[in-house]
């Protein structure tokens, strides 16, 4: 243990320092109708919707919301932040990464029905360098 100890204190630099997860919640009738069958009448009258939609997914990766309408139903908050450097300069503290559990509370700035809850990351590299998949030109995830 004692050489455990010795080598995490020879670190330095870990990259990325930081993760951040936010995330927002959002109304968007395009996202609804694609997760699942909303009506029967969209099935060629066909009744399916109770069937088909046990199928239905809850995550989906890689959406672009600035293709969809949707409505902000929230600010963005903190979900998690991971600080890794903190946890280089002490070896007991990496084990608390394989068990994180936590709540967040998000108020509500808008009416509406959530349809999804967007959430990306924030990779801090220096506190000059950060990357965030918020970037239009990436992509976020919904729940």
């Amino acid at each position: 243990m004692a050489f455990l100890r010795a080598r995490f204190n020879l670190l330095v630099n870990v990259i990325p320092e930081k993760l951040t997860c936010k995330a927002m919640l959002i109304e968007s009738e395009t996202l609804t109708e694609r997760n699942r069958v909303v009506g029967d009448d969209r099935a060629l009258g066909l009744s399916i919707c109770e069937h088909i939609n046990k199928y239905s997914v809850s995550l989906q990766q890689d959406i672009d919301l600035n293709l969809f309408r949707h409505k902000k139903l929230s600010n963005e908050v903190t979900i998690l932040e991971m600080d890794f450097m903190q946890s280089a300069s002490n070896a007991d503290c990496i084990s608390s990464f394989l068990n994180i559990n936590r709540r967040s509370s998000v108020a509500v700035s808008s009416a509406g029905e959530i349809s999804a809850i967007a959430f990306w990351f924030e990779l801090q590299f220096s506190e000059q360098s950060t990357l965030s998949t918020l970037d239009p030109r990436d992509r976020k995830s919904v729940v």
